[in-house]
């Protein structure tokens, strides 16, 4: 079965397709921002939002509880599983949060760890990024460009 997951602002979308599409609409209303999925286990999926924390789902998305006990902050902005290493039988997951912070989890997701040597590093409000090139003869320069949406495809989602 295939699997695709889309982060809007409204909600976070999970289209699945065995014999046809269907989408599911989960975390309504709590503007979803960043989405990761643990290839380690890829039935454990995580949603970053901005109005109401980190958000974890053991079952390719399909329920969600929130995580979170030690982030301090429910504006998360960003979350990432690092595949390389391993902590208890588990991947270990970071979430990045407005104010700028960044926590690490050992326990998937149970409990996280401030990362407060980072704290140094500029809020990713501040970020800004030349506009594309175009070949048009008008063309703004000033103009900052932002990626609003995150889409991941896994070929393994149930």
């Amino acid at each position: 079965m295939v699997g695709i997951v889309v982060v809007t602002r409204a909600a976070l979308l999970i289209a699945r397709r065995a014999s046809t599409w269907t989408v599911d609409e989960h975390l309504a209303g709590l503007s979803p921002g960043c989405v990761a999925v643990d290839l380690s286990s890829p039935a454990q999926v995580y949603c970053g939002t901005t109005r109401a924390g980190l958000f974890r789902s053991r079952d390719s998305g399909r329920n969600w509880e929130p995580v979170g006990r030690g982030i301090d902050h429910l504006m998360v902005t960003a979350v990432d599983v690092g595949h390389a290493e391993q902590a208890d039988g588990f991947s270990v997951v970071y979430a990045g949060t407005e104010p700028s912070a960044v926590f690490r989890s050992d326990n998937g997701g149970d409990s996280w760890v401030d990362l407060a040597g980072l704290r140094a590093l500029p809020s990713a409000n501040t970020w800004s990024f030349p506009p594309p090139p175009r070949r048009e003869s008008r063309v703004r320069r000033d103009r900052s460009w932002r990626a609003r949406a995150h889409v991941r495809r896994r070929a393994d989602m149930a």
